[in-house]
This record gives C-alpha cells, structure tokens and sequence, in this order.
C-alpha cells in the first residue's frame, strides 16, 4: 500500500461474523489498522459499509491484533484485554441498518 490509507466497501448483506473477518483479513493483508467504519450509499442507491485502514509505518513492526465486532442491538461487555476502537459505529448487517462496537486486542 503506498498510500498511508486504504478505503474499502463491503456489501450491505453481509453478516456480523463476515465483516469482522473480512477487516481482520484486510489489516493483516495492507499491515493497517481500521479507522475509520460507516455505512455508505453510492448514487445508484448501492449501499454498504466503508471501511477506512491507516497503515503501520514502516518504524513500527506490524503485528496482527485480534478484532472483536459486537452487534449492539444485542450488546455484551466489552471483552476482557481489548482496547475501544468504535463504540457505535453506523454499518450494515443483513442488508439493514445497524450499530456495533469494535475491539482490539491489546
């Protein structure tokens, strides 16, 4: 990734456990952190969620840390050894609109 970012739409249909592994897969394939995560809708009405990674510079070793995705119409405790990354981002699940919290390992 030459750039320090990468910006990539997931479809809107996908589940809770797919767009959690999708964004563990593309941290560990651009050696980026998530950050940024919101839904989008293109002019054609296509909707999806946006997904924004930010690169580990290059002085830094990178290091795959576990992502955890929580959907908060059905919210647990964040789990134990993990950092915030967003508390109520706005994505899709299923085709609708939703809300989840995102952890990362420590």
């Amino acid at each position: 990734m030459a750039d320090k970012t990468k910006v990539k739409v997931y479809p809107a249909d996908g589940s809770l456990g797919q767009l959690r592994d999708s964004c563990q897969a593309d941290e560990d394939a651009f050696q980026a952190r998530l950050t940024g995560l919101e839904r989008v809708e293109a002019e054609d009405e296509t909707k999806g969620t946006q997904t924004t990674y930010t690169r580990v510079p290059f002085s830094e070793v990178y290091v795959t840390k576990q992502l955890f995705f929580v959907d908060n119409s059905s919210p647990t405790p964040q789990p134990p050894g993990t950092d915030v990354v967003f508390e109520d981002a706005d994505v899709y699940l299923n085709g609708e609109e939703a809300q989840v919290a995102v952890y990362r390992e420590q």
